[in-house]
């Protein structure tokens, strides 16, 4: 899409703006003048309507008093008087006499009789050409026979009465055939007077078989409806119930003939539903065959609002007419201006665009992070400045918003974190000052303010009570703040202007609370409290996240010292080495990571975790090693100490010796001899034990200590009992079934002894362990000739392969990218520089520094621990010795063991955990 030019683009806009300005002008004057022109019209028809229709109600009014008066006085009657009765033709005769519109009154029974009075007219004379002089009322009685007509003057004094023969049905009359369909009042349409020969309006009304009926005037009518101010233009109709026209009122006289009404009742039938449907009780704009009318309807009977309306029409145009050729004038005027303003609309255009110009380039530079370059201006816009101003505020702001979102997504302390949110914060906000309280069990507690550039911890601010700003949950601006706060602050009572943001997590749950602090002289409308709502909001998710990570960390770390002191539960003499040794290798990591000597290590917190997590589990691999073979104190030990067997054997042949010397004793003469041999052979069996329990506990056995156990076990003795009694099945088939009679040596190797089922497999391609073809050989002889130590080589096995399930456990672990080096650091404390360790045989380079510094830490924890039960814990001194000495060959690095040395580490450990004879 190509790009508009700014100018043509300002040209255009500039002139259609003046063009719609002018447009909108005009239409407000031209919709002015015609909202005035047409309520003034409005008002007009309306006040004249308003008097019409006072003046037909006031006749329909009076017509009815009469109707209901009749009916009231005569309902009980089916039949009338036989003459009239004075009283009512006085009252009649005053009501014709005083109201002109009314011809005459009827009222009849449906048994056929009629009376009627009629006030005599010009137009009625020839047809009661009997009538004396001075006729003013005529009472009319018919019946089927006959009809009376009686004379009276206008005093009501009888001129006259003669009887004819009955010449009407007024039953079949239209009056009364209207009459006769509902007891409502109702209006009959106009029908032709037989006797005017015009057309009349009756008001008739039935109940209780009497039937009464008001002749209206049309003459009379059409003054009512006259009116000076709707004589020119405006037509006015009655209409009944069903949408038809009974009469029309024009300029010049009302029309009742059907010729007359028929043109306008097809026009007025098209709007006559809505008419109705709405009540346009005022004068309302209607569309009618394509023209526009203004028109109005209202009931004549305003309470039931039913029956007969009265509707007035006046054409639009008549009103509209001259506000439509001041339009055309307007529209001329707008086009010449506006022809006018192109060529200034461009050139001005030019002119404002400038700035425009310079302020988009200077847009560009902040979107691309770009130092500002500024500008001036010939011409000063003061909203331009404005804006320009807020683009460097914005820019201020996305950098340290930025700045802070970096901050957040890198700091790994909580502590920390608070420390830079507080003074970032305060910094983005313009304030004095930011403290953030947290909530802990249900309690806010402060954990910094950061006041004119100096920070106050938790242990200053633990004294001030916080409480009262705990149900805080919405920006606040009015919440006093805590006087020992102020006081910390050495600030008045007013001298400080607070904002209170509440801090919340992802459900929206207040965590805390951060207060800005400004002076009491800051400009309030200067603070914008929808940023620090929004800043808040990350806060609140970045505090929160760091908690829960804080939180795993603290339950993964319990799950880990949870498993190692199960490992150091398990056998009551490792102690607590699985405790000690994280804290000798961390002891030894923060010295070396903050010497010199090792610029390559570099040991921050992520590295201490990962070490820390290393050396709790470098042997969680124990929990799979026999715990008899961990605890093994002697060579004869399993899960109880053999020792007490063979020496039961010993016994046996002791006492057999005995036994034998008694016999000979009987059969031969000289007893001392054989007494003096006894003891001799004794003396031999007791020294044979006393090697053989010497062998069991010694630390290390020779040659000659193994020939001799080899020449005791050729001592024989005698079992009686089958060896294979009481056994379980699974023992059973160690067995075989030898003579009880055989002889058998003090000290044995047996087949029993040999357990076949090897469960501790090893990878030969991952390790370098050997694995023995036997899970334990536990032959007496074999275990006796153990060399150095109490464990054979099978239960050797057993416990080097702990470090192989440590590695398998670890790296079943999903550990986060951060600890990923954990089961390589445990896996390898067990590793030597000469490549002589295990379980992979890993040398020189090949092993990490934080495995060489576990290794360390490890075999000085195992060397100075005095509850081994195979060996005598080692003093300081000793131990070192012992550890130079394995560094000399290779198993352990040379340059960090010195250094661990120098750092004095040894003598802090001794003095918190050796015992003094230790400490040399």
């Amino acid at each position: 899409m190509p790009k508009l030019s700014i100018i043509k683009v300002s040209t255009i806009a500039v002139f259609i703006f003046c063009t719609l300005m002018s447009s909108v002008f005009i239409f407000l004057q031209y919709q002015s003048r015609l909202e005035f022109a047409t309520t003034q019209a409005l008002t007009n028809h309306q006040q004249a309507l308003k008097e019409v229709l006072t003046r037909i109600r006031s006749d329909y009014s009076n017509a009815q008093k009469v109707l209901s008066s009749l009916i009231y006085r005569y309902q009980a009657k089916q039949t009338l008087l036989d003459e009239f009765p004075p009283l009512l033709l006085k009252e009649l005769s005053m009501f014709l006499h005083k109201d002109i519109h009314v011809d005459a009154i009827m009222f009849a029974t449906q048994n056929g009789e009629l009376w009627a009075l009629h006030q005599l007219t010009e137009e009625q004379t020839a047809l009661f050409a009997n009538a004396p002089i001075n006729t003013y009322f005529i009472v009319q009685n018919l019946n089927a026979a006959q009809e009376v007509r009686i004379y009276y003057t206008q005093s009501l004094e009888l001129l006259d009465q003669e009887k004819l023969a009955a010449s009407i049905d007024y039953t079949k009359r239209p009056w009364y055939t209207q009459a006769q369909k509902s007891n409502a009042l109702a209006l009959v349409e106009p029908y032709q007077d037989q006797y005017s020969n015009k057309k009349i309006f009756s008001l008739v009304k039935q109940q209780n078989q009497l039937t009464v009926s008001v002749d209206l005037n049309s003459t009379s009518l059409y003054a009512s409806m006259y009116h000076d101010k709707l004589k020119f233009n405006t037509w006015l109709f009655l209409m009944n119930s069903s949408n038809k026209i009974l009469a029309l009122q024009d300029s010049k006289s009302i029309q009742l003939e059907e010729h007359q009404i028929a043109p306008w009742q097809t026009w007025l039938a098209q709007s006559a539903t809505l008419v109705r449907s709405t009540n346009l009780t005022k004068l309302t704009e209607v569309t009618a065959n394509d023209d526009k009318w203004y028109m109005s309807a209202t009931h004549i009977e305003p309470q039931t609002k039913q029956g007969v309306m009265l509707v007035a029409a006046t054409k639009a145009e008549y009103i509209l007419q001259p506000i439509y050729n001041q339009l055309y004038v307007w529209l001329l005027v707008v086009l010449s201006v506006s022809l006018i303003l192109i060529p200034i609309s461009y050139l001005l255009a030019r002119l404002m665009t400038r700035p425009i110009r310079q302020l988009e380039n200077y847009a560009s530079q902040l979107a691309n992070f770009e130092t500002p370059k500024p500008f001036s201006n010939y011409i000063k816009v003061e909203e331009i400045e404005d804006l320009k101003i807020s683009l460097k505020h914005l820019y201020g702001n996305l950098n340290e918003f930025f700045s802070l979102l970096a901050t957040l997504s890198k700091e790994n302390d909580l502590q920390r974190l608070i420390d830079k949110i507080a003074s970032q914060s305060a910094n983005m906000m313009v304030a004095q000052g930011c403290l953030i309280l947290l909530t802990q069990n249900n309690k806010l507690c402060a954990e910094l303010l950061c006041f004119d550039g100096q920070k106050y911890d938790t242990n200053t601010l633990a004294q001030i009570n916080w409480q009262k700003l705990y149900q805080l949950d919405e920006v606040s601006k009015t919440s006093a703040l805590p006087n020992e706060l102020k006081t910390l602050l050495s600030q008045s009572d007013n001298a400080l202007y607070q904002l209170l943001v509440p801090l919340k997590n992802r459900e929206q749950q207040v965590i805390g609370l951060q207060i800005y602090l400004y002076p009491n002289s800051t400009e309030k409308q200067t603070i914008s409290l929808k940023l620090a709502e929004q800043v808040a909001t990350f806060f609140g998710v970045a505090i929160e996240g760091r908690k829960l990570v804080n939180k795993q960390e603290k339950l993964l770390d319990s799950f880990i010292h949870v498993i190692a002191g199960a490992i150091d539960t398990k056998s009551h003499y490792t102690g607590k080495h699985c405790q000690r040794v994280p804290e000798l290798a961390t002891a030894l990591a923060t010295h070396a990571g903050n010497s010199q000597l090792f610029p390559q290590f570099a040991f921050n917190d992520g590295a201490k975790r990962q070490l820390s997590i290393a050396a709790w589990l470098h042997d969680c691999g124990k929990v799979t090693t026999p715990e008899y073979i961990v605890d093994k104190a002697t060579r004869l030990e399993t899960i109880y100490n053999r020792i007490h067997e063979i020496r039961t054997r010993f016994e046996v042949v002791k006492r057999d010796l005995e036994i034998a010397a008694l016999k000979q004793q009987l059969a031969s003469v000289d007893k001392d001899q054989i007494e003096a041999q006894l003891q001799q052979q004794i003396n031999q069996l007791e020294q044979d034990f006393a090697h053989v329990a010497y062998c069991n506990t010694a630390e290390f056995v020779s040659d000659s200590d193994i020939t001799k156990l080899e020449k005791i076990s050729q001592r024989m003795w005698r079992p009686y009992f089958d060896e294979r009694l009481g056994l379980s099945q699974e023992e059973l088939t160690r067995y075989d079934s030898t003579q009880l009679t055989q002889d058998i040596g003090l000290l044995v190797n047996k087949t029993s002894h040999l357990l076949a089922d090897q469960n501790l497999n090893c990878d030969k391609q991952k390790y370098t362990l050997v694995q023995p073809a036997l899970r334990n050989n536990l032959g007496e002889l074999y275990n006796l000739s153990i060399r150095s130590g109490t464990i054979n080589n099978e239960e050797r096995y057993a416990i080097n392969h702990h470090i192989v399930q440590t590695i398998e456990i670890l790296e079943k672990l999903p550990f986060p990218k951060h600890l990923n080096r954990v089961p390589e650091i445990a896996g390898a404390h067990h590793e030597k520089l000469n490549g002589q360790g295990y379980p992979k045989g890993l040398s020189g380079d090949a092993i990490s520094f934080e495995a060489r510094i576990l290794a360390i830490a490890d075999i000085f924890e195992a060397l100075t621990s005095s509850d081994r039960p195979y060996k005598q814990a080692k003093t300081l001194t000793q131990a070192l010795e012992i550890m130079q000495k394995l560094a000399a060959k290779e198993e352990l690095d040379q340059t960090l063991l010195n250094f661990f040395i120098s750092e004095k580490i040894p003598e802090k450990y001794a003095e918190q955990y050796l015992k003094p004879e230790q400490m040399n």
